[in-house]
């Protein structure tokens, strides 16, 4: 899940490179010729603050349209840094974009599934959304406290203060003995189940970026380091072949 670009050898970009491309561009300028050099790193951390966001609910408002445009972040490149949102609509039109530059981008991103605690009601699931932009519509802000969506009530929200006596982590349903003894109402599973599908939909996107950054790291290889190995012939010792001795294997790449 990790690819390991050192700051110091990325060349200088365009003012506007593609992240689709960014990587390609990076090595073409380092190695114009496809010839053997020193090995390039590229940083890609699934569990980084920026890796984390991959697979998250986010909603990017439009002033134009005066509008706020849901859909999922599924990819961050670490050469542009940005992050790549698939929208919900029907034909799930892409874009890359700045998500910590408040002056370009307008976001609220759910960034964490929760249990929250409201006073009067069960321990329900919901979604932590953090907002980004300075065209922000006025809302409501407490400090030490978060803006909580609730799942099965029709997109309710709340500001609940967080620490562990109104919020905890959801973590596949999980109710702890505190959380029980706390409050005993009963527990909504209508609700219950769609944070659960929630949680397994962005599993399902951070393993398909993971799966993209292997695949680029295997042809970043292929294609820039290890063409000068095709065609020659080789031989290694396996420990698995005529167990318990093993065997020098011989064969061509």
């Amino acid at each position: 899940e990790e690819i390991v670009v050192e700051e110091s050898i990325i060349p200088d970009c365009d003012p506007e490179p593609n992240p689709d491309t960014a990587l390609d561009d990076i090595m073409l300028r380092k190695h114009p010729d496809n010839n053997k050099s020193s090995s390039l790193i590229v940083h890609w951390d699934p569990h980084s603050s920026e890796g984390k966001l991959v697979g998250c609910l986010i909603r990017v408002y439009s002033a134009k349209d005066n509008q706020w445009n849901e859909g999922r972040i599924v990819l961050f490149d670490p050469i542009t840094r940005k992050h790549k949102i698939r929208y919900n609509s029907s034909d799930q039109q892409e874009e890359w974009i700045y998500l910590h530059d408040s002056k370009v981008t307008t976001v609220q991103i759910g960034t964490r599934l929760v249990w929250a605690h409201v006073k009067g009601f069960a321990w329900w699931p919901g979604q932590v959304m953090e907002t980004i932009g300075d065209n922000l519509p006025p809302q409501l802000t407490v400090r030490g406290s978060v803006l909580v969506e609730f799942y099965g009530t029709n997109n309710q929200i709340s500001i609940i203060r967080d620490t562990e006596e109104f919020i905890r982590p959801f973590q596949k349903g999980h109710v702890d003995a505190s959380m029980k003894k706390k409050c005993k109402k009963k527990l909504n599973q209508e609700a219950i189940d769609m944070a659960l599908e929630e949680e397994t939909l962005q599993e399902q996107l951070r393993m398909e970026a993971s799966k993209h950054f292997a695949s680029q790291a295997f042809h970043i290889v292929n294609r820039y380091f290890a063409s000068h190995l095709l065609g020659q012939r080789v031989q290694f010792h396996r420990n698995d072949v005529n167990y318990p001795y093993g065997e020098t294997v011989r064969g061509f790449v």
